[in-house]
């Protein structure tokens, strides 16, 4: 049984790469990690080394929001793993610690989609410590939506939070045992990153709600706080 992450980069998201491919490969055990390639940064060079053989880079240049689902399908194609997970570099699969994500999908093995709550995880203090820091930290908030993962080669299309599969046999993940962990800021510059590194161009409080995962007035509450206290 091969699994599988597709994934894209965010410039405000590199810092944190390495970790999550560590945590991935070493942790949960995934067997190969595609990573989508949205710009002209030399991302070879930023991955360490030991991992570069489990690791796949798919280059698409051209990037707008609304055309992430687009990427997606794109890169389908190419997974050679069975099961293929469509997560964030900012979001991480957590697991109970008697659990193996194998002996999930082989006690669930009827089923072709899977999916997974998505419990959000802002900080404005916990910019370089490690996942498990964070996360046993801060406070969760778990979020309306998900994030799936299915049987590769039964997808018929891909999209930002869930997939849509041939002879549909989906599982709705309704357990902390296995859920989608999401770091939506790392400390208060990691937050302005990610404001100030995606696409304004429109100026609207719609872009800025989709470029912060329509999650602003939690955002503005940090932010407000901390403007407060220091």
């Amino acid at each position: 049984m091969s699994i599988a992450i597709l994934t894209r980069i965010y410039k405000s998201e590199i810092p944190y790469i390495n970790e999550f491919i560590d945590y991935h490969l070493n942790y949960i055990k995934i067997d190969h990690i595609y990573f989508i390639l949205t710009d002209t940064t030399k991302f070879e060079n930023i991955i360490d080394k030991k991992f570069l053989k489990k690791i796949t880079i798919i280059k698409r240049l051209v990037f707008l929001i609304k055309h992430v689902d687009s990427l997606f399908n794109y890169a389908v194609p190419k997974i050679k793993e069975k099961y293929v997970f469509n997560i964030d570099v900012d979001e991480f699969i957590f697991l109970n610690k008697e659990m193996s994500l194998r002996e999930f999908i082989k006690k669930n093995s009827c089923y072709n989609l899977f999916y997974f709550k998505w419990i959000m995880c802002p900080s404005i203090k916990y910019q370089n410590n490690s996942v498990f820091d964070i996360y046993d930290n801060e406070p969760l908030f778990v979020s309306n939506t998900g994030k799936s993962m299915a049987i590769t080669k039964e997808i018929d299309s891909m999209f930002i939070h869930d997939m849509k599969v041939f002879n549909k046999k989906q599982l709705i993940v309704d357990t902390n045992d296995i859920f989608i962990l999401h770091f939506s800021s790392r400390g208060l510059v990691d937050l302005i990153s990610r404001m100030l590194s995606q696409s304004f161009k429109n100026d609207t409080m719609e872009t800025i709600n989709n470029c912060l995962n329509n999650n602003w007035n939690h955002y503005h509450h940090i932010l407000l706080n901390y403007l407060v206290y220091h």
